[in-house]
């Protein structure tokens, strides 16, 4: 049975927490099985101004490090605490090989975040049996985030690719998360980060053709990188324009997980 920690209770089996105040009660967390924490401000809503770094840095490490100590007041803490993270921890990788778990952190913003939740998850380590790191790449999903959004452009008429197409697009589709999750969740084995991408990794101006082949739609607007670094600041470069290839070693190798959506043009019609 699934439990969730939410700040509007709507459902009997909804847990009241505020991660803001630092508001939870143990009770809810004492004797479950298993923790999974997936909270953060949407990192792509708007330009990363002081204010909003902050919050992006709170909503991940404050609410991390509550429910890290949440744990270390549980008489029977669960076995393993899932966090969420994500693929910008290894900073950009232009022209270099694919990123896997064994590689160390990059530089900029988003690999300082990054690092730091990850940090605060750790420390779950003296609590738990087993502590596992969810660095996600961008998850191809129709009712929300970056596809819905690209998608929209495109049945406009104004879809096009990022700065020169050239920079690789980390991408997986939602469904292969959630079995990735899953089975990280339920094999016993697993601990530390795992890399949630596709083994198939395709550049920016290949899934802007790919995109627009399936929607029918022409991918003829180009928006230069001045242009999107004018509007948003380092955000462009960090999620727009920097190049990142990453491999998900550890899933194949260690766990055989196999992938239902390998291809580009499955997960897109799985998604849109």
């Amino acid at each position: 049975s699934v439990s969730i920690l939410t700040r509007r209770v709507r459902l009997k089996c909804d847990i009241a927490w505020n991660p803001r105040e630092g508001n939870l009660d143990v009770s809810a967390v004492d004797g479950c099985d298993v923790l999974i924490n997936l909270v953060g401000e949407n990192i792509s809503d708007g330009r990363w101004s002081a204010a909003r770094r902050k919050r992006l840095w709170e909503s991940r490490v404050e609410s991390t490090r509550l429910l890290v100590d949440v744990l270390s007041r549980c008489s029977h803490p669960p076995r393993a605490f899932v966090s969420a993270s994500g693929v910008g921890f290894y900073g950009e990788n232009e022209g270099q090989t694919a990123r896997s778990e064994k590689d160390s952190k990059g530089s900029g913003f988003l690999a300082d975040l990054c690092a730091e939740w990850e940090a605060e998850a750790i420390k779950a380590e003296a609590y738990v049996d087993r502590v596992c790191l969810l660095r996600t790449g961008v998850v191809l999903s129709g009712s929300g985030g970056a596809l819905r959004l690209m998608a929209r452009a495109f049945r406009f008429g104004v879809g096009g690719r990022l700065g020169s197409g050239l920079q690789m697009f980390p991408w997986i589709s939602l469904e292969d998360w959630l079995y990735g999750v899953y089975e990280i969740v339920t094999n016993c084995d697993a601990k530390g980060p795992y890399n949630l991408v596709s083994a198939n990794p395709v550049s920016n101006g290949a899934f802007v053709r790919e995109l627009a082949r399936y929607l029918k739609r022409p991918a003829i607007c180009h928006v230069p990188a001045f242009v999107l670094k004018g509007l948003l600041g380092e955000m462009a470069n960090d999620m727009l324009l920097g190049s990142l290839e990453v491999a998900p070693d550890r899933l194949l190798d260690e766990l055989g997980f196999s992938f239902r959506y390998p291809k580009l043009n499955d997960a897109l019609r799985l998604a849109l």
